[in-house]
């Protein structure tokens, strides 16, 4: 595994990636629209990990992670869930987090299913939305939203070093 610098003025995003090889399967990170992508060699199109959005003139950071995972999320699963407070590692300065969980009649529907059913039936193991977001709020202009989606326990990019540029 080799940890690269990619970065893309076009979309405004800087980061570490790794770059993987096990032998069956190569993984590697690549810029895709307005995303930081993951991308498998056996198939498939690379898939968005980081969005970077625009929050809106007059609009909160808080209210653009709302209005992004309402927009990207199946309306049956996003009615069902809340805003809250995303507190798994550090935050660099400047940054605010937040992800979005089972509003409490969903969260107990869930405990009631088998766990790899629960697991597939929660949004971040769907892969409908963007459910964990973080959102970059500097001071003037130019001021972005970072959905970052989840799933896996060591993401093979650095969260902590994500850049607007």
């Amino acid at each position: 595994m080799v940890w690269e610098n990619m970065g893309d003025k076009t979309i405004g995003l800087a980061v570490w990636a790794q770059r993987s090889d096990f032998g069956f399967r190569q993984i590697h990170f690549e810029f895709a629209g307005n995303a930081l992508a993951i991308k498998y060699s056996d198939g498939g199109a690379a898939a968005p990990m980081v969005g970077v959005f625009d929050i809106k003139s007059g609009e909160t950071a808080e209210a653009a992670v709302q209005r992004l995972f309402l927009e990207k999320t199946d309306k049956t699963v996003s009615a069902r869930c809340v805003p809250a407070p995303y507190t798994e590692g550090t935050m660099p300065a400047g940054v605010k987090r937040c992800t979005f969980s089972p509003n409490a009649a969903y969260a107990k529907e869930l405990k009631r299913l088998p766990t790899p059913i629960r697991t597939r039936s929660h949004p971040a193991a769907t892969g409908a939305g963007w459910p964990t977001a973080s959102s970059i709020s500097p001071a003037g202009e130019g001021r972005k939203v970072l959905p970052v989606r989840v799933g896996q326990y060591e993401p093979f990019f650095d969260k902590q070093t994500l850049r607007v540029q």
